[in-house]
């Protein structure tokens, strides 16, 4: 549905105001008090409003500048057709008409009820409910003065049922909650509400809270019948208990005298034996120490004997390793020597051809910035002819007389009134006819003859020959007087407002103002282009592009001094294609250069690998003579004190004799302790007095115990205990059996409302992420990629909109009040894109000043978010009081009052 035109007449401020809208977007400018919200509120009501609505709302609607009924007009496309709508707001008689363009013409009721089935909206009824509920229409589309920052919630609630259902044809998801689902929501809070709270808590006074306290208080009987039972019977056991263990603790104190006894016996004994066990060790530990010494100075000696032979074997083939390694480090020098002048061959030739490709990339650019120059002088001069162009036009503007819509509107106004003055006096005059006469008539001096008539609007003398004299005066006084000069002061209003304007007459004011129109919009499309074209920035290409082509020809003259034998390209594409050509010889160049460097670098390797293998093995030989005559000297020295080799062995003999005998002596000593346990004994001691004095104490509490015991069974056995538990249990069992089935009852109703909600909230997540994504869009447009939107919806209530910038987020409410304008618009702009498809693909969205809070840099990235709803179907129509700020819009405009 778009709003193509509207007519207003004698409506508030508006004596008859025409204004045309296109389908995209459309800016209503002027001062305060202009007419703009009283422009929209006339077409709104006539769209919703019963034509025959009348009290307070129909007084507000009157014209307190011209006589006459409030009469609107609006053209409007929809169910693709076009329609008008024309109603005379005059109470119970006021008219409503529909006329379909190429089809039927209603009238009244049936017009009222075709129109509100075309708008899709629920027909208002009558009197003041129907008046309220009218107004209301279409709230989220209609953001009236003053109530941009409003949030959009109720408005988009409002809306659900559409928007429900035009997402889930859109592949959103989302399903409407039916009438059995809201019957089984509300039946099963109703039954939670029996167990518990609304926070979850177990409800006072509820079925559930009584079998607690019911389970509670036989539980509590179950503990104190338990408690008796257990103190009894606790009572008789501990006095049994305290009888044996006191007869059986005496013979346990006994034994425990009889063993500290022996343990100390044992303790003495191990006292001599620890001292003969001390004097053993030291025998053994020199005998050992002799004979090891002895068995290392012969292993050092052999092992010498060993290194003295290796050493001398390993000497015998270094001169022949030595000798082969030089003859290959020849030969690798020779190989080297080869790689390297291969090397230098293939970088000479890499080299030559790299300077050619930079030759040629130089001229690649040089032809490039030619070809840019001279388009941009080509585009220059479409530029100054557009220029010469628009100074025509602005000179045929400036010939044109002084006449604009306004002044325009004035004259036709003018002329109307004027008009309605003349046809006034024309019914006030007076007309007088001479029927019969004997006698000469004169009216107003001049001589009437018989059938002749004479009209006059002033006083005027009648005389007759017979010397009578009358004088009549038309339309009974004064108010003849005044309209005559209300008719004389219109006709030189409006001959002095035509000598203004420089026009003769209001035919030619007409013509002059379609032909400023048409000069201005042919004006507006030079200027757009020339927009486009920047002569400023054309002439600052120019100049860049004339220093770049400089500076690319300097490297052309720079490089071709490196190059011999090249023939320059001519164009661009000679150029590129030369380049291209040069690149693919290029490679395979590099390719050789690069295999040459990595032979000549692998001849290096191997050569000083060589050279270190060479050094090494002379290094290793010279380390090898030096080990040899080191360990000649050493063998030398260890032997000299061992004697012969029969010394040797009569000596080693000796040494291990002596090492075994203390040996033994030790190990006889070591096992007569060890089996006394002597780590054991002094704990053993510890250990028997302790327990001697536990046990007597022991003893002492077993009594008391015994004492206790006695006691209570003495005062508390004249009572069943064993028949009171049992009673106690029944009880406690049935009061479990009982809550645990209420609880059950409970668990389950409060797991059904768990996972209803969860499903409720899945419905709610597939019909807020689709609307959240739209709103996203548009806010994006206003404050950058980061921006994202977010809603609930919760029991049928849209609401809880939120919005995320650099990551934060911030509820509706707590933002300023410039950005809830914003996002309060973008809301509407989201709403109305998804319901267009059910209206014929477009809805008007109408700002009344709805940006007032918001500082000039937000409304030019306000303008993207309104071109973008535009762009998406969407008719515009943005109010405001300073048009200047919407000039980058591109919206048509519309002018109401002096600016």
């Amino acid at each position: 549905m778009r709003i193509l035109s509207a007519t207003v007449k004698n409506y508030r401020i508006h004596q008859e105001t025409t204004v045309d809208l296109t389908d995209s977007l459309n800016l209503i400018g002027g001062p305060n008090e202009s007419g703009k919200s009283t422009l929209v509120e006339a077409i709104h009501r006539t769209l919703f409003l019963k034509s025959s609505t009348g009290g307070e709302m129909r007084s507000s609607m009157l014209s307190n500048q011209a006589p006459g009924h409030p009469h609107v007009e609006v053209r409007f496309e929809a169910k693709g057709k076009i329609w008008q709508i024309s109603k005379t707001f005059s109470g119970t008689s006021g008219k409503a008409i529909l006329q379909e363009e190429g089809g039927p013409t209603l009238h009244g009721p049936e017009a009222e009820s075709r129109l509100a089935e075309i708008l899709q909206v629920e027909e208002a009824g009558g009197g003041r409910g129907g008046a309220n509920k009218a107004i209301g229409q279409w709230a989220h589309l209609w953001v009236w003065q003053g109530s941009g920052g409003e949030d959009p919630s109720e408005h988009a609630t409002s809306q659900r049922d559409a928007l429900l259902s035009r997402l889930k044809e859109e592949g959103g998801g989302a399903v409407m909650q039916s009438d059995l689902d809201s019957r089984v929501s509300a039946s099963i809070n109703e039954r939670f509400s029996d167990f518990f709270t609304a926070s979850g808590k177990v409800k006072a006074g509820s079925l559930l809270q009584q079998t607690q306290e019911d389970l509670s208080g036989a539980e509590e009987d179950l503990e104190e019948a338990a408690e008796v039972f257990s103190r009894l019977e606790n009572a008789r056991r501990n006095f049994s208990i305290a009888e044996k263990f006191i007869t059986s603790q005496g013979l346990e104190i006994d034994k425990l005298a009889a063993s500290l006894k022996e343990t100390r016996e044992r303790k003495d004994a191990v006292a001599k034996l620890s001292l003969k066990a001390a004097s053993d060790q030291r025998a053994y530990d020199e005998a050992a120490a002799a004979h090891q010494q002895m068995e290392t100075a012969l292993a050092d000696a052999i092992q010498l004997k060993k290194d003295v032979n290796a050493l001398t074997e390993q000497l015998k083939p270094s001169t022949e390793k030595i000798s082969a390694f030089e003859a290959s480090l020849k030969e690798s020098k020779n190989a080297l020597r080869k790689a390297e002048v291969k090397l230098e061959a293939a970088e000479n030739t890499l080299t030559e051809s790299r300077d050619r490709r930079e030759l040629i990339e130089a001229w690649v650019q040089t032809l490039s910035h030619r070809d840019a120059l001279e388009e941009l002088n080509r585009v220059q001069g479409e530029a100054k002819e557009l220029q010469k162009s628009r100074k025509v036009i602005d000179e045929k503007l400036a010939k044109l007389p002084p006449v604009d819509q306004a002044r325009f509107r004035n004259l036709q106004q003018l002329e109307s009134s004027l008009s309605k003055a003349d046809a006034v006096l024309k019914a006030m005059s007076t007309g007088i006819e001479v029927v019969e006469t004997t006698s000469q008539v004169k009216v107003g001096g001049q001589i009437l003859t018989k059938g002749e008539t004479h009209v006059f609007d002033s006083e005027t003398l009648v005389e007759t020959g017979d010397g009578n004299i009358l004088k009549v005066t038309p339309g009974g006084g004064t108010s003849l007087d005044e309209t005559r000069n209300r008719t004389k002061e219109l006709r030189t209003a409006l001959q002095t407002e035509l000598n203004t304007a420089s026009v003769e007459s209001i035919t030619q004011a007409g013509e002059v103002v379609t032909q400023r129109q048409i000069l201005q919009d042919q004006l507006r499309d030079l200027t757009a282009k020339l927009d486009v074209m920047s002569p400023r920035d054309i002439e600052s290409q120019l100049e860049s592009k004339t220093r770049d082509l400089a500076a690319a020809e300097s490297e052309v003259s720079r490089r071709t001094a490196k190059v011999v034998k090249f023939d320059p390209p001519q164009t661009s594409v000679d150029a590129k294609a030369l380049r291209d050509k040069c690149l693919i010889e290029y490679e395979p160049l590099e390719t050789q250069q690069a295999e040459a460097k990595t032979d000549r670098n692998t001849a290096a390797e191997s050569t000083q690998h060589l050279e270190a293998t060479l050094t090494t093995a002379k290094d290793e030989t010279r380390l090898a003579e030096n080990q040899l005559l080191e360990a000649q000297t050493k063998l030398q020295t260890k032997e000299a004190p061992l004697g012969s080799a029969e010394d040797r062995t009569t000596r080693l003999r000796t040494l291990s004799t002596a090492k075994e005998e203390t040996s033994a002596a030790l190990h006889t000593t070591q096992n007569n302790l060890d089996q006394l346990q002597p780590e054991s004994l002094d704990a053993d001691v510890n250990r028997f007095e302790r327990a001697l004095e536990k046990g007597k104490e022991e003893i002492s509490n077993a009594r008391q115990q015994r004492a206790v015991a006695s006691s209570t069974l003495a005062s508390d056995g004249n009572t069943d205990p064993a028949g009171a538990l049992e009673t106690a249990k029944g009880r406690a069992l049935s009061a479990a059996e009982r809550h645990q089935s209420i609880k059950r009852q409970a668990d389950a109703i409060a797991l059904l409302r768990d996972r209803f909600e969860a499903e409720q909230q899945k419905l709610s997540d597939k019909f807020s992420r689709p609307l959240a994504d739209k709103v996203t869009e548009y806010l994006q447009q206003i404050f950058g990629p980061t921006a994202a939107a977010a809603v609930s919806f919760e029991e049928g209530v849209i609401g809880g909109w939120t919005m995320t910038r650099n990551g934060n987020t911030f509820d509706f409410s707590k933002l300023s009040g410039g950005t809830r304008e914003q996002v309060a618009a973008a809301v509407r702009l989201a709403m109305a894109e998804i319901l267009a498809p059910d209206h014929g693909g477009s809805l008007p969205v109408v700002f009344d000043d709805a940006f007032t809070n918001s500082d000039p840099n937000r409304i030019q990235s306000l303008q993207r978010m309104l071109d973008l709803a535009a762009r998406h179907g969407l008719q515009i129509i943005l109010l405001t009081c300073d048009p200047a700020d919407y000039s980058a819009l591109g919206a048509h405009a519309v002018s109401l009052g002096s600016q």
